[in-house]
């Protein structure tokens, strides 16, 4: 089964130009497509003017205040302390969740300043792991900024 997922703004409109929630199906059907998904992005720039008025992720509000008016006294909850999201980047470097690995956080980070310590090629998942559980028994005091923008809730 062939799926889309679309997180995009102008396809979205193009969409509800013709019925809501309803493809022209047969169109769809047609290229090989069994079904369409229009997704929610959180992905957007401060005053983006590709920002949709609709299919905004949940954590939007508290990215957009984070960036805009550099709020950062949100609670965090943590997707990666259930220890089971953890990440290898293209580069062969772990780190504890893919949001950590952002560009927007991860050259400022201390994943990036002690990467050596995280290569995959040189080091064992139980290592790791043991750097991870001291990184999540730290999340609510360190406050690391990844953390706060893309676990944070209002």
């Amino acid at each position: 089964m062939k799926q889309i997922f679309c997180p995009f703004r102008r396809l979205v409109d193009r969409i509800h130009r013709h019925r809501k929630h309803q493809l022209h199906d047969n169109k769809v059907r047609a290229v090989g497509i069994d079904k369409f998904f229009v997704e929610s992005s959180d992905r957007w720039l401060i005053d983006d003017p590709l920002r949709p008025t609709e299919y905004i992720g949940p954590r939007d509000t508290v990215q957009q205040l984070y960036k805009k008016e550099n709020i950062k006294e949100f609670d965090i909850d943590p997707i990666c302390e259930n220890h089971r999201n953890h990440y290898i980047g293209a580069d062969g470097y772990y780190t504890p969740c893919c949001y950590s690995k952002s560009y927007e956080f991860y050259y400022k980070s201390e994943w990036w300043k002690n990467r050596n310590k995280h290569n995959i090629a040189t080091t064992k998942l139980s290592e790791q792991i043991r750097h991870f559980d001291k990184f999540y028994s730290t999340i609510q005091t360190e406050r690391y900024d990844y953390c706060i923008f893309n676990c944070g809730k209002c």
